[in-house]
């Protein structure tokens, strides 16, 4: 075998281990367990990857829509979710993110047979930024 093909093979089992083990993370009931896995993952180009990573990432990601920016006395509890308490980690998720909505160039892009023939997975702009909002809404820190 040459070392090409050697990679190649490298590459792909190792993208297999990383979709197999978040679809099965995804069905798990731990939103903790699953945070704390897709926190490690959230960096990366492959989209594909991704997008079970940001099933995993968030289960509650949707704190956006029930806040409003002009009134900040709105008060919501995020203090039963999985987000990082520390801000350096919250930014680099933030930047994370922001990258793979710039890889993304689409609103949506789908994977039928990911993992399994018979199991399919989206990755959509509209989750990345649900993602990217609740992470801003825990402490409301302009500078993320």
């Amino acid at each position: 075998m040459t070392l090409t093909l050697l990679l190649k093979t490298y590459f792909l089992v190792r993208k297999n281990i990383k979709t197999c083990s978040s679809y099965f993370l995804s069905h798990t009931e731990s939103t903790y367990f699953k945070h704390s896995i897709a926190s490690k993952n959230i960096k990366g180009d492959d989209l594909e990857i991704l997008a079970w990573v940001i099933t995993n990432f968030y289960v509650e990601g949707s704190v956006g829509y029930y806040y409003s920016w002009q009134n900040r006395k709105t008060n919501f509890d995020l203090s039963n979710t999985p987000i990082d308490k520390d801000f350096d980690a919250r930014k680099e998720q933030f930047e994370s993110l922001k990258h793979t909505l710039e890889i993304l160039n689409s609103k949506t892009k789908s994977f039928s047979g990911s993992v399994f023939p018979w199991t399919w997975i989206e990755i959509s702009s509209h989750e990345i930024l649900k993602c990217m909002m609740t992470l801003t809404a825990y402490d409301m820190n302009a500078h993320l």
